[in-house]
Formats: structure tokens, sequence, C-alpha cells
């Protein structure tokens, strides 16, 4: 509900490793004097918006209120203002609970007054970047950031060259350790037999070298639990030719039915699903809009 670029299945954005780091931002966040804003840096499938999650939690248990915006919706230069499209969001999410029409700014502005907002933008690589960006689109987001500089502010982006150029405090999304990635998949494992598996599961995530990559720690774990881990190809093929017997084996279990067994789809459908979104994703990467083709076209599937 605070991060509207996260998955509503909370499981699936849980990762762990990420305290320590998101301790560090809530203590830059809550200390006035030192404050600037925190740009958070990581390529596909690293865990930044997990890890907005994670930092959303621990704000809420020291009674900061995090508000969420999604940066892959604004495609007017105008509206490049993170301090309006967080009193926007937070308009949003509050106003059907309140009955006084601008009650929702008076609580903003007292949150706000006693250092008690936080604000958790997403997305910033495809802010403006649709096929009529402006020719300055750089210089909007330096001087986008330059206006944050008093707001308790947290950017995430994938590596992008803008990023260098703008006041702000970068933080690389390193990867997991080999322990926490093996900790991730032990934590989404509802098997009681897991320990018996787990040289297989550590093989592989040594293997694939995935302890970068929370996406595929997730379809390691999906495999694990529809005892599908055996049907991998053998770890000695090399790091992508493992990744891709990972994925042909998730897709084979999603197909098949093992997977999601909530959705009452027959084989023909989920294979036309899973063709269609491979499509829409080749559309992503060409555009390097990953991130909003997959959300627009996730309501629509």
């Amino acid at each position: 509900m605070v991060v509207p670029t996260a998955e509503r299945d909370s499981g699936a954005s849980y990762v762990v490793g990420r305290d320590e780091l998101c301790e560090l931002m809530v203590q830059r966040l809550r200390d006035e004097h030192r404050r600037r804003p925190l740009l958070l840096v990581g390529g596909i499938g690293t865990g930044k918006t997990a890890t907005l999650v994670r930092l959303a939690e621990m704000l809420m248990a020291t009674d900061v209120v995090p508000v969420g915006i999604d940066l892959r919706t604004v495609m007017d230069p105008a509206k490049l203002n993170f301090h309006q499209l967080a009193l926007e969001q937070f308009q949003k999410t509050i106003d059907s609970q309140l009955h006084a029409a601008g009650e929702a700014d008076k609580v903003w502005r007292r949150l706000w007054l006693e250092n008690r907002t936080v604000v958790l933008a997403d997305g910033l690589e495809e802010v403006l970047a649709d096929s009529g960006q402006p020719a300055d689109r750089d210089s909007l987001l330096r001087e986008a950031v330059r206006g944050a500089v008093r707001l308790p502010l947290v950017v995430a982006s994938r590596p992008d060259d803008p990023l260098h150029g703008l006041d702000a405090l970068l933080l690389q999304l390193e990867p997991l350790s080999t322990g926490a990635a093996l900790e991730y998949v032990q934590t989404r494992s509802h098997r009681s037999d897991a320990g018996q598996q787990w040289d297989r599961i550590t093989e592989l995530v040594k293997a694939a070298d995935v302890a970068d990559s929370p996406f595929y720690l997730r379809v390691i774990s999906q495999l694990h639990e529809v005892d599908r881990l055996d049907r991998v190809g053998p770890t000695d093929q090399g790091r992508s030719a493992l990744r891709w017997c990972l994925l042909e084996e998730w897709r084979a279990a999603t197909v098949a039915g093992d997977l999601h067994e909530d959705y009452g789809m027959p084989q023909t459908e989920r294979t036309d699903a899973i063709e269609v979104l491979s499509a829409l994703a080749c559309i992503g990467l060409r555009d390097n809009r990953l991130g909003a083709v997959a959300l627009s076209d996730r309501r629509t599937c």
C-alpha cells in the first residue's frame, strides 16, 4: 500500500540482507542537518523496490510516515516536482478516511513540521523516457533533485548516465552475500524436507551466480516448492546457460499449473499469456522502459 511499484504479494517483495543499508538510510533521513536526497542504484532484478518496502517498514516502526510515488507515470516535465508528487499521493491515500475538505493538507504540514515524513520514489530512469522526451531531460532531473534538497527523499533507479550529475548521495545496491541469498530461499520455503535439498539449492545459487538477483532466487525457491529443481540441467554448464535452464523449467512449471494453481487457466491460455508477456518484455528492453511496460500490461493481463 505504501510503495505503489511493489508487487501485491508481500512475500515476493521480501528480501533479506538489506537491514544494514536501510538502517543507514533511516539515520540519514532523520538527520535534518546532514539531509540530502538518497539515490539507491541497482540493476534490473536486484531488489530496489523490495528494499524500499523494507525501508518503509522500518520507518513506520519509528512512527514516520513513508509516502511512495511511482516516477514511471510522470510524463509531463512540469509535474516533475518530488514535493508536489508526494503531497498528491498522500492526499489520495488518506482523503477517503477524512471528512473535512483540505484536512489532508493540515495533516501533511503537521507531519512535515514534526520531521515525520519520508518520500520513497521509484523508477527514476523512466521519468520522461517516452518517445517525446525533452532534449534537456538531464537538466530537468538535476533541477528536480536540487529542488528537493530539504525533502526527506529516497529515489530508486537503474544505472543511468545523468545520475552522476545529481545533487544526491549515491548508494549502490550491492549483491547479497551467499549466506543472505540462501536465507532468502529458505525463508520462502514451506516444505518440511528443505534440508534434504539444501546442497542442491546451494549449488544452484553459487553456480548460477544469482546472489545479486532476488528474481532468480524466487525462481529457485518456487521450483523447489514444486519439486522441480532436479529437472534443471547440470551446474557446470556456465552461468548464462544455467540461468536459461532455470527460466525454462519455471516456464514449464507455470504452463503445467504446478505454479499459481489458484489461476484456473488451461495450459493453452497459460502458454499464450507467457508469449504475450515475453513480447512486451522485449518491447520494454528495446525502449529501455521495462518497468513501465510491465506495470501497465500486468493490469491488462
